[in-house]
This record gives C-alpha cells, sequence and structure tokens, in this order.
C-alpha cells in the first residue's frame, strides 16, 4: 500500500491496437520496481467514425486487453474511456481515478515529453499523479529540468509494436512470441487488422 493506506495505482494508457509482450513487459518491470499495487490499463477510446480497416474496434481492443491480463491478479482494464465515446484528457481520467482513494502514478513513454506541455492541464497531471517514464525514442533524463519524473532504473526497452503486429498480420507473417496466445486466437478468430 501507498501513503497511509492509499493504493499504489499506475495507470498505462494507450490504444492498446493490439496489446503485446511490449505492453505487458514495461508494466511488470514498473509495477515490481516502484512497488504498485496495480497497473490500470486504460484503452482510449477510437472512434468509429475514424477507424481505419488497420484499427480494432474500442470493444475488440477492451476485450483483447482482459484475454492478456486474465492472469496476472497485479493487472486490471478499465472501460472509462471507451465508455465516454468522446475524446478524453488524461486529466479528466486522473480526475475521475483521484476520487478512489489512491496514490496515482501516470505510466507513459519518453517520446511524449517534447509536446507533453501541449497536453491539456499538463501541469494539473503533475499535481495529481507522479509520473513514471520509460524509454522510447527519447531519452528520458533530458527532460528532468522540465518536468519531473521517475525513471525505472533498468531501462525498460522493447522492439514490439503494434504497429508491427499489425503489418505483420497483413503481410500473412507470424506474430507467435509478440504476443499472449489467446490474444493471437481472438485477432484470427475475429479476422481482425486484415485489409
Amino acid at each position: 500500500m501507498g501513503r497511509g493506506n492509499l493504493l499504489k495505482t499506475g495507470l498505462f494508457g494507450g490504444s492498446f491496437n493490439p496489446v503485446h509482450y511490449g505492453h505487458l513487459i514495461i508494466a511488470q518491470t514498473i509495477q515490481e520496481e516502484f512497488k504498485l499495487d496495480k497497473i490500470l490499463f486504460m484503452p482510449a477510446f477510437i472512434n468509429p467514425f475514424k477507424q481505419n480497416k488497420k484499427s480494432a474496434s474500442s470493444q475488440d481492443r477492451l476485450e483483447m486487453l482482459k484475454l492478456a491480463l486474465s492472469n496476472n491478479p497485479g493487472f486490471e482494464v478499465s472501460d472509462y474511456e471507451i465508455q465516454k465515446e468522446s475524446v478524453s484528457y488524461t486529466i479528466d481520467t486522473l480526475k475521475y481515478l483521484n476520487h478512489q482513494e489512491q496514490e496515482l502514478f501516470l505510466l507513459t513513454g519518453s517520446d511524449i515529453l517534447p509536446e507533453f506541455h501541449l497536453w491539456k492541464d499538463y501541469q494539473e497531471i503533475l499535481k495529481t499523479a507522479k509520473l513514471i517514464v520509460f524509454y522510447r525514442d527519447e531519452n528520458p533524463s533530458h527532460f528532468l529540468e522540465k518536468y519531473s519524473f521517475f525513471i525505472p532504473s533498468s531501462p525498460v526497452r522493447t522492439s514490439i509494436s503494434s504497429t508491427y503486429i499489425r503489418n505483420q498480420i497483413l503481410e500473412n507473417k507470424s506474430i507467435k512470441y509478440l504476443l499472449p496466445d489467446p490474444v493471437i486466437d481472438y485477432i484470427y478468430k475475429k479476422n481482425l487488422y486484415k485489409s
């Protein structure tokens, strides 16, 4: 448990289109290092009118997350942003979660740091949650003067990406070992990410 009796919750938002082992490795590593009670995966709503053929529906992405997280009691999934059926801003999601007696940590990739100041109410985000930044394209330490955040002591890097997986499917190539088997089965059963 975190401060007092508050649950230490890591919010991990994204499209998860689809969720893959890279997401799970990052979440597990951060949960262990920062002793978080749980990681809450928050899939973003994707407007059905803006969806392209290479994108799974919000419901499919939610179902794939449930399958991927089902055997880890420290991981949970929320449909809060999907249920809103509109653009969700991180600050609004954090405010919603902040009413639930928990100490919040926001997990994000270093690739967002150059534009983090453009996020809605970014200063309020930093007051509401502690930022945990994992490596993507940028070395996060360059931004420590500008923003206060934590960096995992072991840089968590993975070359797996959802885009790569979608392209593999389009090209009829194997996606084995990139994401959990139940997610692979779901993708093939629902014929997702085909042109």
